[in-house]
């Protein structure tokens, strides 16, 4: 019985290290957001000044077209990140991890218009079931997003989508 009960109780650690490996980890406070909403355009001009010296690091490594959402923020949130964009995000009052809390905000941001343009498109396509398929698909991809975000990191973002909204529609204007 001892025996059972100590495989039992290994097993458990094990799954229970493998839940917490796998939760997502708590990035953002209130100050970041403030920050990277403040300094959003000081943080472009610093990161435009570097031309294209940093491009190719900013893009997600996807060769196959087989990552996942989670894969693609697992794998840039783990990037080493040059001396150059550290000192600008830091500058900026984003932190030594501020390459990792601009991940989150955009990703974040992007998950919830996501869910809000799903939303609107469940509405206008109900009457077309060939549409059910697409949309079961986006909410797929949206739900793996938000899971790869921190819940509280997702409700920060949500409480300044306005004006996150505002910063991200004005850069691709441009």
């Amino acid at each position: 019985m001892k025996r059972t009960l100590a495989v039992l109780a290994a097993i458990c650690l094990v799954a229970v290290s493998l839940a917490a490996q796998a939760a997502p980890k708590k990035v953002l406070s209130g100050k970041d957001i403030e920050a990277f909403i403040a300094n959003f355009d000081g943080i472009e001009r610093d990161m435009d000044a570097l031309g294209e010296k940093y491009d190719e690091y900013f893009e997600a490594e996807d060769q196959d077209g087989t990552a996942s959402p989670s894969m693609i923020i697992a794998q840039m949130r783990a990037r080493k990140v040059p001396e150059e964009v550290k000192a600008i995000l830091k500058k900026h009052g984003l932190g030594d991890n501020g390459f990792e809390k601009i991940i989150v905000i955009s990703a974040g941001f992007g998950a919830l218009e996501m869910d809000s343009s799903i939303a609107a498109q469940e509405q206008e396509y109900a009457d077309y079931p060939e549409m059910a398929g697409y949309l079961d698909q986006a909410k797929q991809q949206t739900s793996e997003l938000k899971a790869s975000i921190h819940k509280d990191d997702l409700s920060l973002i949500s409480t300044r989508s306005n004006e996150l909204r505002t910063l991200f529609n004005e850069e691709s204007e441009e």
